[in-house]
């Protein structure tokens, strides 16, 4: 992934509301579900394939909290709520 795509991904999700570390690397896209509820800390890392889900339950928002140097490995799920 080039640096631009990298970049364009970190910005859309801090857009739609996620709190992420500025060297988040990323092999794809991989959220879906509610922004806001993602917070990712510094030396992250996730490979292409992998997917993170955030559902809401009612008007709760779910909520997911990387911490730092994490590793997710290709195709692998994290769906939370």
């Amino acid at each position: 992934m080039s640096r631009l795509g990298r970049w364009i991904r970190r910005s859309r999700l801090r857009r739609a509301g996620a709190t992420i570390a500025r060297d988040l690397q990323s092999g794809g896209e991989f959220f879906a579900g509610y922004a806001p509820g993602l917070t990712c800390g510094p030396g992250a890392y996730i490979a292409e394939g992998a997917r993170i889900t955030i559902r809401s339950s009612g008007s709760t928002p779910g909520t997911l909290r990387i911490g730092s140097s994490l590793f997710l490995n290709h195709y692998a799920v994290i769906d939370c709520q």
